[in-house]
This record gives structure tokens, sequence and C-alpha cells, in this order.
């Protein structure tokens, strides 16, 4: 049987309720990277971290964040990793076709609401240039959410590629995963927007996740953080 880790970072505080992802991932080992001593019960592991950004960076805990979900899945011996946001509110079951889809694709990403890598890198905190052939003008990815298939060499790459680009020279994770996609020349799946549902999209139908940290996610829906 196939082991799957669903891993969470967070920094500076830890404000997620993890009944709530164990409802849908029952048989999922649980992994919590962070750099505080309080931790909430229910995590089967719990890492505390403080590297490799400097705590004085403004832009520090978004930093970690990204960095620590996929150099957690690089350093996990689960064969299927899935990573969340702690803003995320799972309303449909099917999230788990999230395990199926990763087997298939190797890693699994979701469509930013920008669309265009090009347009969040350039209106998105923390964002940065696009200075290479192609432009940006691919498909923009969401960081709130990966899969990564640990046994998909093409997949794991990218995502080795992600941690180095974070590590030389630290942007937003939309950024990073569109500079390392480029790199390795390898496209993820790209999840449709139902499944990192946020400002731009509320109403869309057939939801999966919500991100709940946009206040009109929270409005439209009626949901609180989980």
């Amino acid at each position: 049987m196939k082991k799957i880790e669903v891993i969470f970072a967070e920094f500076g505080v830890v404000d997620l309720e993890i009944q709530h992802f164990r409802n849908y991932f029952p048989d999922a080992f649980f992994t919590l990277f962070t750099d505080i001593p309080q931790i909430p019960p229910g995590f089967d592991a719990v890492h505390r971290v403080s590297r490799p950004f400097q705590i004085d960076d403004p832009r520090y805990g978004h930093h970690m964040n990204d960095y620590w979900q996929i150099k957690g899945m690089l350093e996990s011996d689960a064969e299927i990793c899935v990573s969340f946001d702690g803003d995320m509110r799972i309303v449909a079951p099917e999230v788990n076709t999230i395990i199926p889809l990763t087997e298939k694709f190797g890693l699994c990403l979701p469509a930013n609401p920008r669309m265009l890598a090009k347009i969040d890198a350039t209106i998105g905190i923390d964002g940065g240039s696009v200075d290479f052939v192609g432009g940006g003008n691919g498909f923009a990815f969401n960081a709130a959410i990966a899969a990564l298939d640990k046994r998909h060499a093409k997949a794991v790459s990218t995502a080795r590629m992600f941690c180095r680009i974070m590590e030389q020279r630290p942007v937003r994770g939309p950024l990073a995963w569109w500079h390392a996609c480029w790199e390795t020349g390898f496209f993820p799946c790209l999840l449709p927007f139902q499944w990192c549902v946020c400002a731009e999209h509320v109403g869309i139908g057939n939801e999966i996740v919500l991100h709940v940290g946009h206040d009109a996610v929270r409005c439209h829906y009626g949901v609180h953080r989980p």
C-alpha cells in the first residue's frame, strides 16, 4: 500500500483545524513544518525549521511556507505528497482525486486566477521579472496546493529546481514554479480554478477547495478558515 503524506508549513502561528483535512485523507500521514513551540494536536510528525531565509525579511513567513511545503515533500519517504496552505477549506470529496491525478502526471498545481505568469509576477506581492524566452506568457500556477509523486523523475527534478530557485533568489511561489518549469521543460497537471477558488472565481460551480483567506470567498460561501 502506497504511503500518502499531507504536509503543512506554518510560520509565526499555526492556524488550522487539522481534523478538517484528516476527514478527507483519513489514511494519510500528517506532517507540519514550523518555527513555533506550541503545536496543536493531531499531527503525526512536527519538524521545527529555521532556514534558509532571514527572519527579519518581511516576507520570511511566506518564503518559508512556499519552500518547506516542497522541501518537505522531497525529504519525505512517502510515494505521494500533498501540501495545503492553512487557509484552504475542502468542500467536496473529489479532493481525493488529486491522488490518481498525481500518480498519472507526477506533479499537480492549481491554476492562478491571474492566468498569465507575467501578470502574477508583475502585480503579485514579492514578484519579479520573467526575463527569458517565453516572456511569462504561459499559465501561472497557484502555490496554495501542490501534489508530488516521488516516483516520477521529471516531476521530482522540477520540485528540486523550485527549491533551488527559492534558496538562491526568494520570490513568490507561483513565480518560482514558473521558472522551475521553464528550466526543466516539465509542465505539471494544471488543476482548474475549482481546486483553489479565489476571489475572482466565487460561484464558479463544482467547487472542490476554497481559498478562505480571501474575504470575498468567506463572504460568498459563508465559511471560515478550517
